[in-house]
């Protein structure tokens, strides 16, 4: 892999790739808005990707990368892992987005170039297609192929955000190429507070993972309301993978995006009673579950505030990242009670 980032710079890494989502991706209907993968920080934790990674936003592209461990990537893509520095993905299927990043300047645009000899044909506005937009071809599918993917189905490629876009559709690839002017995904209140907080707790972790939710992730669980207690109405939520390499432990930072600080505080306080009381499924509480206690505190951000949890552990005996796999699966199955405030 290349290089590892100075591991401070992580966080705002991550901001930095949410610069290309456009802002009303913040409305998702599933909520599940965009999910970053930082290939530098997973090399650097030493362990097999396998073991690490717990997707919950990904894509046909990110699954042809770590397909039997990455064996096929190289000849598939043309493209060298150790040129990549990670994939965001954001949208919903089958239109979602997948932004190749570069370890370099120029790998962006040496891929484009290369995909003239890959069945790639140039469109009016510059963006690049093999196929016919969402046509599914059984002939030419190839679940290690990040062109075609499990389902043969056609791919439009652009330039953007610093790197290059991948899509079903080709009118979003138009899109992100001369994005109309306005804010970013990055740059909405709730989800730069969340950014802020994230930054302030993470200090000196690298982030190997992180995912962006919004509210509509939560809507099929039941919520305490704010006068009982609950955790208030939130808009954004950053989870993150975390690693404390001085400390030597592993966990999550969970930031939650609020208009203002008295919201953020109830909030954390909240989710850090629910995450040692609330029983899930199985009968215990994520503190119990995981081993990890939680560290709340309240960063303010322009006139907005975040909720900030940290719930880590000793990486002794570890393997992956147990905390933040237990938190991915239970949202996943609609059970994470920290965020429904009981």
């Amino acid at each position: 892999m290349a290089s590892v980032t100075s591991p401070a710079a992580l966080a705002s890494d991550l901001r930095s790739v949410l610069s290309v989502v456009p802002a009303p991706m913040l409305a998702s209907r599933s909520g599940l808005i965009a999910g970053s993968i930082d290939l530098r920080a997973l090399s650097a934790t030493g362990e097999s990707a396998r073991e690490r990674l717990v997707p919950i936003v990904t894509s046909d592209t990110v699954q042809a990368f770590f397909w039997k461990d990455g064996a096929d990537w190289r000849s598939k893509s043309g493209v060298a892992a150790s040129d990549l520095s990670g994939f965001l993905v954001f949208g919903d299927a089958p239109s979602t987005v997948t932004l190749w990043r570069f370890a370099a300047p120029g790998k962006a645009a040496a891929l484009l170039r290369s995909l003239a000899g890959k069945g790639f044909t140039r469109n009016d506005d510059g963006t690049l297609s093999n196929g016919e937009p969402f046509k599914i071809d059984p002939a030419r599918r190839d679940p290690a192929d990040p062109f075609l993917g499990p389902l043969g189905r056609a791919s439009t490629f652009g330039a953007a955000g610093g790197g290059v876009v991948q899509s079903a559709s080709p009118k979003i690839v138009s899109y992100l190429q001369q994005p109309e002017p306005g804010a970013s995904l990055a740059d909405e209140p709730p989800v730069a507070a969340a950014l802020t907080g994230l930054e302030a707790a993470a200090g000196s972790a690298r982030i190997p993972q992180a995912v962006l939710l919004g509210e509509a992730a939560l809507v099929a669980a039941p919520k305490g309301s704010q006068a009982e207690g609950g955790v208030p109405p939130v808009r954004a939520i950053v989870i993150a993978d975390i690693e404390e390499r001085e400390a030597e432990r592993r966990g999550a930072v969970v930031a939650l995006g609020y208009a203002d600080c008295e919201a953020a505080r109830m909030a954390s306080k909240a989710f850090a009673d629910a995450w040692s009381t609330a029983p899930d499924r199985s009968g215990k509480p994520g503190a119990e579950r995981t081993g990890a206690e939680a560290a709340t505190r309240v960063v303010p951000s322009n006139g907005a505030c975040a909720a900030v949890i940290t719930l880590a552990k000793p990486v002794a005996g570890q393997q992956g990242n147990a905390v933040y796999r237990y938190i991915v699966q239970a949202l996943m199955q609609r059970d994470f009670r920290a965020l429904q405030g009981r």
